[in-house]
């Protein structure tokens, strides 16, 4: 949808005319961790690696530092059918801080 009035603007891109830009530095975390039961969570995490266009030696070493970070070690290759609510939500946000953005909108964090 196109805004009728007014403007708004991430890290100064206008996000009608820039959004691109102003996406790529922003996060959400949705209230629902939403996974691909398929993948696994170092599968999900290089998904969203190239979403971003990250290069990939780059996207290993932020995926190991996430993992460390929450402590996702011992899961990292297992399919995230089979994590608990915790544990997904968990690997999203670890999944939004990747690519380090400026703005992170978390959704319902308590």
């Amino acid at each position: 949808m196109r805004p009728t009035s007014g403007r708004a603007s991430v890290g100064g891109f206008d996000i009608t005319t820039q959004g691109l830009q102003a996406k790529t530095l922003m996060s959400y975390v949705p209230d629902q961790p939403y996974l691909y039961d398929k993948l696994t969570a170092r599968e999900f995490l290089r998904m969203i690696g190239d979403l971003y266009n990250l290069p990939r030696d780059q996207v290993e070493g932020k995926i190991a530092e996430m993992a460390g970070a929450f402590e996702l070690e011992g899961f990292m290759d297992d399919l995230t059918e089979s994590y608990s609510h915790g544990m997904k939500q968990r690997t999203v946000l670890a999944a939004a801080l990747l690519h380090e953005p400026k703005v992170l909108v978390i959704d319902e964090p308590m």
